[in-house]
């Protein structure tokens, strides 16, 4: 339930598709006994535009994120095992093509089999299932394994999840799935600002990992805040992405997903 709920609710409450919503409501109000009220929604919403497409908000509410865990020292032990969180493909697009069709987390992927060819003797673990209301085409862990066998990866080292639909699904299935020792090492690599969400749900399941960052939406300095988009597009989708990581932080901790907002 609280997975259909999620997505039910972020259809609604991306900025993009609530501002494009608010607008064209807005218009329509013009010709109403509202007009006056429809106006002040459209210069607020066309503020709210401006400001997430052009400005810092995304920024601002990323940056926190992503510099919440540093990628560990390249001289750190060899782990058992490296996990990878799916959410890094286009799943239309790869099944309507029959092609590996990687989206704007698809460094993850890439992050993940170079770290295995540093780790020889660690396992390469992919979770992901179908992210889909419907259900339908094949999962990303399919796909994964099609672009891992591709990239020279050996068969026997890979180890699949494909029936996760969400972040606390993918550390549930996969615990099961490894079933790792407490004193294990385990490498969990996803984009920058979805790792302290994917920590805290992993320490709720009891899964010992150290977080690698792969892939950052910021740059990382004061360029940040000062410096403005020059493609809307991108600023909304930076504002979406770090508004939706913020609500699934703390909702997952008022579900009791997760045992703190901020790992």
């Amino acid at each position: 339930m609280f997975y259909w709920i999620a997505k039910t609710f972020w259809v609604l409450a991306s900025p993009p598709n609530l501002i494009g919503l608010g607008l064209a409501i807005g218009a329509a109000g013009l010709f109403s006994r509202f007009a006056r009220l429809t106006r002040r929604l459209a210069l607020i919403l066309a503020i709210a535009y401006l400001a997430a497409g052009f400005g810092p908000v995304g920024a601002a509410l990323l940056r926190p994120l992503e510099d919440r865990f540093p990628r560990p020292p390249d001289d750190m032990p060899s782990p058992e095992g490296i996990i990878v969180l799916g959410g890094a493909m286009d799943d239309d697009v790869t099944a309507a093509r029959e092609a590996v069709t990687l989206n704007e987390s698809g460094t993850r992927l890439m992050i993940a089999v170079a770290l295995a060819r540093r780790f020889p003797d660690a396992k390469l673990v992919y979770s992901g299932g179908s992210s889909r209301l419907d259900g339908r085409f094949g999962t990303e862990a399919d796909a994964a394994r099609a672009l891992f066998e591709g990239l020279g990866v050996a068969s026997d080292r890979m180890i699949f999840e494909n029936q996760s639909r969400d972040t606390f699904e993918n550390a549930a299935f996969t615990y099961k799935r490894v079933r790792p020792r407490p004193d294990s090492r385990w490498l969990l690599v996803t984009s920058a600002f979805h790792l302290p969400r994917s920590v805290a749900i992993f320490q709720k399941v009891g899964f010992p990992i150290i977080p690698y960052p792969a892939g950052y939406l910021t740059l990382g300095d004061r360029r940040d805040f000062w410096q403005f988009q020059t493609d809307a597009s991108h600023g909304l989708m930076m504002t979406s992405i770090g508004l939706h990581e913020w609500i699934g932080l703390i909702a997952y901790r008022l579900a009791g997903r997760s045992n703190t907002i901020l790992p």
